[in-house]
């Protein structure tokens, strides 16, 4: 016959395991998707101030990471092909400015139900309160279109820094990465954050704190 008493090392062990999980659930904000979509979605590479879509090898690598992000961890969507936007961009666009039906055509030929456009409107690779330690700092605009009416359902700009802290993913520090693994990692990241207004994700309460976003355009 069991003992309805616990011993007191179990209950001292029930008590951590409930301390870890609460501190675990303090540290962490789980978001939900900003845009509930179904279907393909490409992201177009960001613009900057010196080049146009697909020409900034960060805008490349910021789509590449956006891609792989939302393969990896969506289940109602998944990313096409950028790369078969190019062309359609290339021959449609003669203004600068792009109206949001001459997207969602570019969508369509890339056979993606959804489009997300936008810039990286500012980045610096050194800690703004720092100027000797590395630490990729950024504001990015985007805007997501959807392809069927056509229509622009989302609309946001986000600051931020990566990483966090001087020690980044898997206790590598900004140092040991050096600059071209911070640039890497940087882009990543970034694409990561596109790629998440599509999924429900969680984030470390510091990062959280860390990101400043608006104005931005509910989905619907």
């Amino acid at each position: 016959m069991f003992s309805s008493m616990r011993s007191p090392a179990a209950c001292a062990a029930l008590a951590a395991l409930f301390f870890t999980a609460g501190c675990r659930s303090a540290n962490y904000q789980r978001r939900p998707a900003r845009v509930k979509a179904s279907g393909a979605v490409v992201f177009i590479p960001l613009r900057d101030g010196e080049n146009f879509y697909f020409d900034a090898d960060g805008g490349v690598a910021i789509a590449r990471a956006a891609t792989r992000a939302l393969d990896n961890n969506a289940s109602r969507v998944e990313a096409a092909d950028f790369a078969r936007a190019r062309g359609p961009l290339r021959t449609m666009i003669l203004e600068d400015k792009i109206a949001v039906g001459q997207w969602a055509r570019i969508a369509r030929e890339a056979g993606a139900d959804y489009l997300v456009h936008g810039s990286l409107d500012r980045v610096a690779w050194v800690d703004p309160m720092d100027q000797t330690v590395p630490r990729c700092t950024f504001t990015i605009t985007y805007a997501v279109v959807r392809a069927a009416e056509p229509a622009e359902v989302y609309r946001t700009t986000v600051s931020g820094a990566y990483p966090v802290n001087v020690i980044a993913d898997r206790g590598v520090t900004v140092y040991e990465m050096g600059h071209e693994g911070l640039r890497t990692n940087a882009y990543d990241y970034i694409g990561t954050l596109i790629a998440r207004t599509f999924y429900t994700h969680t984030l470390n309460i510091f990062e959280a704190r860390g990101l400043t976003e608006g104005p931005d355009m509910a989905s619907r």
